[in-house]
């Protein structure tokens, strides 16, 4: 029997967090080879200025590009928006990413 507000997908939640909060030492690092860690390889970005990305090589682009741009990029703080077993959303605040 599950206490209230449990659910049986609370364990692979949990697992999700742990591995957003191991990508954002990834992407405050620039570590893409370690990106499939997070990222399957058929990812889909939908980008702030509204185009969309398929793949984790063009997203590795994009983000070597976003760096050029602003070097000094850091995610501060949690950002996850939706959790569920087999999904995470993720609202990036642009004043979570921000130089340091």
């Amino acid at each position: 029997m599950q206490a209230s507000g449990e659910t049986s997908e609370a364990p692979q939640v949990a697992e999700h967090l742990a591995t957003f909060d191991d990508l954002f030492n990834v992407f405050s690092n620039q570590r893409w080879g370690e990106l499939d860690r997070s990222h399957s390889d058929d990812i889909i970005v939908h980008w702030p200025d509204g185009h969309t990305t398929r793949g984790i090589e063009q997203h590795i682009k994009d983000l070597d590009t976003m760096f050029v741009f602003a070097p000094d990029t850091r995610i501060s703080e949690q950002p996850i928006s939706d959790v569920s077993r087999r999904n995470v959303a993720l609202q990036i605040n642009p004043g979570l990413a921000s130089p340091r």
